[in-house]
């Protein structure tokens, strides 16, 4: 982690320290995809919450649940991003949060929360 001082030094000689997203406390990591690393809990938050989701969206069921790609979040626990396609071009974002569990670690016998779910933008429309 860069210093106050660092960056003010690297500015004033014209240079700017590249920061991952993930250096910024609180602040969101780079998408991931599915089938690109160990998934289990960003997964499971999809199975757990699916039902939450399609009730509180479209009062019935999405003939497609396939989660695209997912951001983690370190806070007090981990809070997950998950974008999930849900068929015809469109997308839900969905928030879970992981809390510390009572040993302060994010594991162990810990209950995953739904924080939010709504609709991506449909990104076919955004194609001009």
């Amino acid at each position: 982690m860069y210093r106050q001082n660092d960056i003010l030094t690297a500015i004033v000689h014209g240079g700017i320290p590249k920061l991952s997203r993930m250096s910024v406390p609180g602040g969101w990591s780079d998408p991931v995809l599915f089938d690109q690393t160990d998934t289990d809990r960003a997964r499971s938050s999809c199975s757990v919450f699916r039902g939450d989701v399609e009730m509180g969206m479209v009062n019935g069921k999405f003939k497609v649940f396939q989660p695209i790609s997912y951001q983690t979040q370190i806070v007090e626990g981990k809070n997950y991003k998950i974008l999930v396609n849900v068929g015809l071009d469109q997308r839900v974002s969905m928030i879970v949060s992981w809390p510390l569990g009572s040993t302060g670690q994010a594991t162990g016998n810990v209950t995953p929360k739904l924080l939010i779910a709504g609709w991506e933008k449909d990104l076919t429309q955004t194609k001009k």
